[in-house]
C-alpha cells in the first residue's frame, strides 16, 4: 500500500493487479515499486518490497499546479513486470481520497478489477467521460428498460445511474455529449431525450426535425460549442447524408450542408483540432450502402461545410480502399498540435465483391486533412492474426498501442482474438501467454485516459446473450525516469 501526499493533504493510493489482491506476491513476485508523475522526474520515488509488505512514500508533483498522470512501475530484479496509471489529474484540486491504480503486465489482456458491467449490453456505445472514465448509455436490443452504466477511473469500478432509460435507445442511438457539461442527447428515430447522471431525461423543447425523425444509426461528434449528428438510415431505403447541429440544451437544428454520401453508423476520427484560424477536420468513414459502387469509403468533413470524398491508392500495388467498408480507422501518430499525421485502416470487406480485405493500409494524415480534394497514397501492411470484417479498434491515450478485436471471419463466424499493434513501427505484438482471447463477440472498444484500452460488452461466447464482461489491455509505457 502506498501513501502519496499532495500539498498538505494525504491521499491513499492502493495498487492492485489483474485477478489478484496483491501484485507484489505470487506469480508477479515484485521486488520493488516506482511511483511518480509522468514527465516529472523530481517527483519519482521507489521502494523495495516483498510479498505482503506495506509501505509509505511521499510523492508530490514538482509543480503542484500541474496536470499529470500518477504512474506506477512494478519491478522484479530491476525489470518492469507491470505498469499502471491514473488519468491526468489537476492535483492541486485533489483532496483526501483513496485512489486505486490497476497495474497490468504490458501487452496483456486482463479482466477489469472492478468486475462486470452492471447491465449486460450488446451492440452499444462507450462514450468517453474524461478523467471520470466512460459512460454506456445505450442498452442491448430486445432488453427491457435498463440503467446506464458509468465506468469510472481510477477506481476501475462500475456505478449505475439512479434511473432507467427506455429500451428504445439501443445500438442504433446517436449519443451526443453536449457542450458546457450540458449532459447527453440520445437520439434514435422519433425519440430523443436530454439526460445526465441525475436525470431521467426530457425531450428537446423544439422536438426533432422532420427529416431526422425517420433516421436511426447516426453517429455524433462534439465540440466546445455544438454537437453534430451525422448520417443514419430510415427503416427502409438508403443511408442518409444528413448533418444536424445540436446546441448545449440538446436542441437539434437542421443545417444546409451534408456528407458526400449517405452513411449508416459511420466512423468519425479527428484529423485536426480547431484553431483560431481553421475549423476542426474529421475523417468520416464506412457505412456507405453496399449497392452504391460510387460511394466513397472515406471523406473529410469540417463543421460548417459539406463532406469531401477522398480517393486512396497504395503506392506499392496501385490498390485502393475506396470500396472498403466495415473497417476501423485509427490515428497512430499525432504531431505537437494534435494534428493526425498517420491513419491506419485495419480489416474490412470489399463493398462490391464481399471479399475480406487482405491488407491493412497506412495513409498520410496531412493528405487526408488537406483542404483540397486529393488522391492520398498509402502503404500496405499485414497486421491482423486473422482477416476480419466489422472490426473494432482503439488506441490508448498513451498513443503507443492499437487494440483490435471483434468482427467476423470469411465464414461469418464471430472472432474472439485480440491483436495489439505497436503504433510506432506497426509491428503486431506477441501477447502474454493465455491472454490472446476474450469471451465477448463484437464488443465496444475505447481508449481510456489512463493509457489503457477498454473492451466491454457484446455477445457472450458461451451463453450467446448480452455480455457484461470488461477487459483491459495496457501497452508498454516508457519507464519512469528518476
Amino acid at each position: 500500500m502506498l501513501v502519496a501526499c499532495q500539498r498538505d493533504v494525504t491521499s491513499e493510493v492502493v495498487i492492485i493487479g489483474p485477478n489478484m489482491a496483491d501484485p507484489f506476491s505470487g506469480a508477479m513476485g515484485a521486488t520493488s515499486v516506482r511511483v511518480g508523475f509522468e514527465g516529472d522526474p523530481g517527483s519519482v520515488r521507489s521502494v523495495n518490497t516483498s510479498p505482503g509488505a506495506r509501505f509509505n512514500l511521499d510523492v508530490r508533483p514538482t509543480n503542484p499546479r500541474s496536470e499529470a498522470r500518477l504512474r506506477v512501475d512494478v519491478l522484479r530484479d530491476r525489470t518492469i513486470i507491470a505498469q499502471g496509471a491514473t488519468p491526468p489529474v489537476a492535483w492541486i484540486n485533489v483532496g483526501a481520497q483513496r485512489l486505486t491504480v490497476f497495474v497490468q503486465p504490458a501487452d496483456s489482456v486482463a479482466l477489469a478489477p472492478g468486475g462486470a458491467m452492471l447491465e449486460p449490453r450488446a451492440d452499444f456505445q462507450l462514450v468517453p467521460a474524461g478523467v471520470r472514465g466512460a459512460f454506456a448509455f445505450t442498452i442491448a436490443p430486445g432488453r427491457a428498460d435498463a440503467r446506464p452504466d458509468w465506468y469510472f477511473l481510477p477506481a476501475h469500478k462500475q456505478q449505475p445511474y439512479t434511473f432507467s432509460i427506455s429500451s428504445t435507445f439501443d445500438g442504433d442511438t446517436a449519443v451526443v455529449p453536449l457542450p458546457e457539461g450540458g449532459g447527453v442527447l440520445l437520439l434514435r428515430g422519433d425519440r430523443a431525450i436530454v439526460t445526465n447522471d441525475t436525470s431521467n431525461g426530457t425531450p428537446p423543447a423544439n422536438g426533432i426535425p422532420a427529416d431526422r425523425r425517420a433516421l436511426r444509426g447516426a453517429s455524433a461528434v462534439s465540440e466546445s460549442d455544438y454537437g453534430y449528428v451525422l448520417g443514419g438510415r430510415p427503416e427502409m431505403g438508403p443511408a442518409s447524408s444528413r448533418i444536424d447541429r445540436v446546441d448545449r440544451l440538446g436542441e437539434i437544428e437542421a443545417v444546409s450542408y451534408a456528407l458526400a454520401t449517405g452513411r449508416y453508423r459511420p466512423g468519425v476520427l479527428l484529423l485536426a483540432p480547431r484553431t483560431s484560424a481553421t475549423p476542426s477536420r474529421y475523417l468520416v468513414f464506412g457505412g456507405q450502402d453496399p449497392s452504391c459502387a460510387s460511394c466513397p469509403a472515406l471523406e473529410r468533413w469540417s463543421p460548417g461545410s459539406a463532406g469531401v470524398a477522398i480517393s486512396t491508392t497504395v503506392a506499392t500495388m496501385g490498390a485502393s480502399v475506396d470500396r472498403r467498408t466495415e473497417f476501423a480507422a485509427v490515428c497512430v501518430q499525432r504531431d505537437t498540435d494534435l494534428n493526425c499525421a498517420k491513419v491506419l485502416i485495419v480489416g474490412g470487406v470489399d463493398n462490391a465483391t464481399g471479399a475480406l480485405a487482405t491488407k491493412d493500409i497506412l495513409l498520410d494524415g496531412l493528405c487526408l486533412r488537406s483542404d483540397s480534394p486529393v488522391n492520398c497514397t498509402g502503404t500496405e501492411h499485414e497486421l491482423l492474426s486473422v482477416r476480419r470484417r466489422g472490426v473494432r479498434a482503439a488506441i490508448g491515450s498513451d498513443g503507443r498501442r492499437v487494440v483490435v478485436t471483434g468482427g467476423r471471419d470469411a465464414m461469418n463466424a464471430a472472432l474472439y482474438s485480440v491483436d495489439v499493434i505497436d503504433a510506432s513501427d506497426l509491428a503486431t505484438l506477441r501477447l502474454a501467454p493465455g491472454t490472446r482471447e476474450i469471451t465477448n463477440a463484437d464488443p465496444a472498444v475505447l481508449g481510456m485516459n489512463d493509457g489503457s484500452v477498454m473492451i466491454a460488452g457484446g455477445i457472450d461466447r458461451t451463453t450467446m446473450q448480452p455480455s457484461g464482461a470488461v477487459w483491459f489491455v495496457r501497452g508498454s509505457i516508457a519507464p519512469l525516469a528518476m
